[in-house]
Formats: C-alpha cells, structure tokens, sequence
C-alpha cells in the first residue's frame, strides 16, 4: 500500500516494506491475516543428525519471500509491527432501542478506532519506525520498541504442538466427582444430595450433562440460564438449542457488553434464537455475569426445581484451565430464589430479598459488610473472630475500610488474591493481622470463595463477584450460601491450603511488592494446586473400586398372600 495521506486504514498486525525500484522508493503493508498460524513447524531433515525442528514466525517467512511479490524491485528494509486499538467504546444505553445493533455499530467503531498502542521492533530502522507510527496515528507515548518478538501470548500456542511430551508438564486430568455414579441421571443424584465440584480438579462433565440430560429429557419443562463468556464450539449452546427444538421452554439472558466477547455473543444469541429460544440482551445500565442455571421438571405432576451456581463461566475450554467451584442442588430455597432472580433479570421486576441467593447490585455488598463488622464486634468481645476469603482482586473502598477495622479489633484476617490488591498489609496498625497471598501455578486462580467463622459455625459462600466496585456496584452478581455440612468443609479446605502453600505462593508486602514464600528449613514441601490434583484423582479412585466391587443382587419378592 503506497503510504499516502488518504491511506488510513492499517490492519493491526502488518509488516512495513521498504520497497524500490530503478526510479523511486515507496513503503509498503503487508496485513497478515488473522486466519494463518502465527508459527509454521519446519520438521527436521531426516538426512541430517544435526538438524532440529524449527517452529518459525509467519512474519519472519513472510520477510523472507517478499521479493514473490515485487519480483521487479528491490526490498531494502522490512520490519513487522501491531497496533492494539481503542476498545474503550460503549454503548449509550439511555435511550437505546436495539442493543445488537448498536453493539454492532460499536464493534465496526473499534476496527478503526485510534491507536493506543504501536509495538515494533528495538532494532528496526528508523525510517520505517517513523513512517509506521505516521501511517498509525501512535504518539510518541504509545510506540513500545520491543527487544524480542511482537505478542508473546500468541507463543502459547507452542505448548499445544503435537509431540515433545518429554518436556512436557505431567498431565493432570480433570477427575470425575466421586458422588456422582456414571450410569445415573444428574437429577436422580441431585434428588439425593447436593454436588460441588472443584474445576478443573474435577471435571466440568457433570455441569455439562446438567445441561444436555435437561434438553432430552421429557419430564423437563423449562430451562434458564445466563451466558458471559463461552467456548468457541459450545456444547452449552449445544443443548439449549437442542431443548428448544425438542419444545421447552428456554430463556437465555447473554450479556452482549462482555468485553471482547461481543461480536460471538451476538453471533450466539443470534444462533439460540433462530431455534425458538427467548432472549435476552442484558440489564440496562448494567453488566449480568452472574453464573447460573435453573432447570424446571415435572415430576409425579408437581414443578420441581434443580439449579447450577457457580464462580465462573459456562465455557468448557477455559473450565480446564481456571479454577473455580460449581454448586448444583435440588433445595426448593434455591430453585425457588432462582426463579425470582430469572424474573428479574428477565422481566420487570425488583431484585428483591432472597432467601438463600444474595445478588449484587442490591444486597451482597452490604451482606458483606454486614458480615465483616459481625465479625469485628466478636473479636471485640474477645472472642475467636476470622475472615477468610478467596478472590481475583480487592479494590472497594467500602470492603478495604471495613476490613481495616475488623483486623484493629482483632480478627485475623486471610486473603488469598490473584490479582488487584488495593489494601496494605503491615505498615498500618491496623493491618497487622490481615495476611495477603498470591498462588501463581499451572491453573489460573478464578474461584471467589469467603468464609467468616461466626463464632465457631463458619459460613461459607461461593460467588460470581470480585471485591471491587465494578463487581458489586455495577454488575448483577450472585453470592451464595454452602450449608451443607460436606460442601462446606471442602470450601473452608480449599481456602486453608492457599495458606500452606510454599512453593509457588507468594506473600504481598507492605510496600506492595510481592516476595516468594520459601519452604522453611526441614518443612515438607506443599503445593496447593498439585495438592488439590491428587485429592481429586484419590477421592475418584476410591469411588471408582467402591463402584467395581460393591453388588446390589435382586432378590425375591414376598411372597403374594
């Protein structure tokens, strides 16, 4: 492309070529499109004992054969550069009649928006470096010279290049849940019990076969869920689509101002409804990522009501990868509180008071604080007081104050964060008892679990929602009480061995660096999620035998009088 002053347009990944002929020089862009690899494998020559398999960038080949394209001229430079573009357009919902097509007048916005962001190389030339970030728009601010490849991410594709197990990672394998027996319908276990699973330690299957069980079965009558973010190829999607071909009832709240899953939720929701299922765009003015799903059957000619809550999305890709918990349950408060929430969220009504499920924006984050100053008035009593908890990031004022005071009175105070953390730990007097670690391992740390000790009879909940005032002020978010006596203790498990961790936690400091928590001299070597991985195969293991050697024999009826 001859680099005029009309020449707007610039794809995000290019690469810029100095190009010449006999009478003149002009410069050149090479979009690389997003549909080829980002690396080509050049396997080994078999001839040769010394050769190795290669995996090369497609813009460094791309380099290496431009003169294919300008077979008359000489290439005198070339270099490969991204742009990242504003994506900080949002949708004016105030007086919005159609939200899919203003999002998608919103998605064709970010494709020419402004340049945040110019990426090149350290070492390229000038000239070209010059001419990009013209073309590009990029302030001075923006440009990032590299030393080393442009979007390091895009290399995490080499650890899924078939072959090279010997340096590989032992395989962890999602476990299946030990209560669950494999021939038997979801919803006759939940008949029996309540289920948690621990993802991806266990597997994601059951979440799954809650979904495809309801779409087949005959007894089911309705089903309603919310979808944030899913899977590219969505069994989720799978199932909904195959209720509502075979005539339930199914209603869809999708979040169409998920960021950067904009364009697939719309291509989603367009999906689900041309098979007949109602949708819904969302709430106005706020963002629903809540996760949950109610399942209404008819059974004996009475509703029953069966439900999925949980920490995070319903994506089967990413349930390998994130850790989080799933809460699924036939209690009639839990199904009878979803069916008020989906209400809501659906129709016109309030999110009023729920007996069991506490929703943000209305009531979690006084729940919680609510919580926090219980806690601190035992502590001031002199009693055992304890906060636990278990999230992505800390950062509301409201939470951190709240916490502050709690730790001065004496209520010792856990924080297992992954990510944001806005409170101090240490140098403020009354930080001293609030501990703040971070786990950095294989899996992403996703699952937002709390514990507060209420006098010796802890509880424990499970939620959808970070501590930060987006979560709890500008989302519609779920936070759910665990009562049953096997799934608590497994949460409050989960949440003390963040804080046992000596080999791949780290502590945050009081100037807010982070500082690795080394293994104290003769102290067994612990790693929680390694922990967790071999809880998880035991527990399924030893079902697995129970299953295998335990007989239910038939046996004669009485005898007819």
């Amino acid at each position: 492309m001859n680099l005029k002053p009309a020449a707007k347009q610039v794809d995000d990944s290019s690469s810029a070529t100095n190009v010449t002929t006999c009478k003149s020089s002009r410069h050149v862009f090479i979009p690389m499109p997003e549909l080829l690899p980002r690396f080509v494998h050049l396997p080994a020559m078999d001839n040769n004992k010394t050769s190795n398999d290669l995996l090369v960038p497609t813009e460094t080949i791309v380099a290496h054969c431009c003169t294919e394209l300008f077979p008359d001229e000489t290439i005198k430079a070339t270099m490969p550069f991204r742009i990242t573009r504003n994506g900080d357009i949002a949708v004016q919902e105030e007086d919005v009649i159609d939200l899919a097509g203003e999002m998608e007048e919103v998605l064709a916005a970010r494709k020419t928006s402004n340049t945040v962001r110019l990426e090149l190389p350290d070492k390229a030339p000038a000239n070209l470096k010059r001419i990009v970030r013209e073309v590009t728009g990029a302030s001075p601010n923006e440009v990032y010279p590299l030393n080393g490849p442009l979007a390091l991410s895009d290399f995490m594709s080499v650890a899924i290049t078939p072959g090279y197990d010997d340096l590989r990672d032992e395989s962890w394998q999602p476990q299946p849940s030990p209560i669950i027996e494999p021939g038997e319908s979801i919803f006759t276990t939940l008949t029996d019990k309540d289920i948690l699973l621990n993802h991806p330690y266990e597997s994601f299957e059951p979440v799954l076969r809650f979904l495809e069980e309801a779409a087949s079965d005959p007894h089911t009558i309705a089903i309603k869920q919310v979808l944030y973010r899913t899977a590219s190829e969505s069994r989720v999607i799978d199932a909904l689509i195959k209720a509502a071909e075979n005539g339930k009832q199914v209603t869809v709240l999708i979040e169409l101002k998920a960021r950067f899953d904009e364009a697939r939720n719309l291509s989603r929701a367009g999906e689900l409804q041309r098979a007949g299922v109602q949708i819904v765009y969302g709430v106005k003015g706020l963002k629903t990522h809540a996760k949950i799903a109610l399942v209404i059957r008819n059974e004996d000619g009475l509703l029953k009501r069966y439900v999925h809550l949980g920490t995070g999305n319903y994506n089967e890709s990413t349930s390998r990868l994130y850790t989080d918990v799933s809460y699924l349950t036939s209690l009639p408060a839990y199904g009878k509180d979803a069916s008020l929430f989906f209400n809501a969220v659906t129709g016109r009504s309030k999110l009023t008071r729920f007996r069991k499920i506490i929703p943000a924006p209305t009531h979690m984050k006084p729940r919680l604080l609510e919580l926090i100053a219980a806690e601190a008035k035992r502590a001031k009593n002199g009693e055992t007081a304890k906060i636990t908890a278990k999230i992505n990031s800390l950062q509301d004022k409201e939470i951190i104050e709240a916490l502050y005071k709690a730790a001065k009175q004496g209520v010792i105070i856990r924080l297992n964060i992954r990510g944001i953390c806005c409170l101090k730990t240490g140098k403020r007097k009354e930080a001293k008892n609030i501990e703040v670690v971070s786990i950095i391992d294989r899996y992403l740390e996703h699952a937002r679990i709390f514990s507060f000790h209420h006098g010796g009879r802890p509880l424990v909940y499970i939620a959808s929602a970070d501590w930060m005032t987006r979560n709890l002020d500008k989302r519609v978010e779920l936070m759910i009480p665990i009562e049953d006596r096997p799934s608590k203790k497994r949460l409050i498990e989960i949440l003390n061995s963040a804080f046992k961790d000596n080999t791949n936690a780290f502590r945050i400091l009081d100037n807010g660096s982070s500082q690795r928590i080394e293994r104290a001299k003769g102290a067994k070597r612990f790693r929680m999620q390694e922990h967790l991985q071999k809880q998880a195969h035991k527990a399924a293991k030893a079902s697995a035998h129970i299953r295998s050697t335990t007989f239910d024999p038939h046996t004669p009826a009485e005898p007819r009088p």
